[in-house]
């Protein structure tokens, strides 16, 4: 919820995130408890699913249908959070760790999965033809 209404500012001193609040909304104010939530804790109840639901599906225990379903608002809401951005794009550009360079990449992968799995049954496409692009990799 705070991610969706953009009420968390990702901290450049590697502090964190702060939760910012500009009035924050009655519905949501009873479930804000901390002011920071570090990265640790970004990564350990957001962002780590997300990258794990991504493994899951390349490794064909789950597919990307029930996936969709399920967790498809919640993926792209996160994704396309500007903070979020910025936060893993620091990830990966972390000159103290270099090995880092593909950190979130199945959460990339399953955002982009979803959103073209998305699009196909918006646009009534065949699923089929999206399947096979995705095994070959193209």
């Amino acid at each position: 919820m705070l991610i969706d209404q953009n009420r968390v500012k990702f901290t450049d001193d590697s502090s964190g995130f702060e939760v910012v609040e500009t009035p924050i909304p009655e519905t949501i104010k009873g479930e804000v408890i901390k002011k920071y939530y570090s990265e640790y804790e970004v990564d350990d109840l957001l962002l780590g699913h997300f990258d794990d639901l991504g493994l899951f599906e390349r490794k064909r225990f789950i597919k990307i249908d029930m996936v969709y379903e399920m967790f498809s608002w919640y993926i792209e809401r996160v994704r396309d959070n500007r903070e979020i951005d910025r936060y893993i794009e620091s990830q990966r550009n972390d000159p103290e760790h270099p090995e880092d360079k593909d950190i979130y990449d199945n959460f990339d992968y399953i955002y982009k999965k979803c959103k073209s799995f998305g699009q196909a049954k918006i646009n009534k496409k065949s699923i089929w033809f999206l399947k096979i692009k995705w095994w070959l990799h193209i």
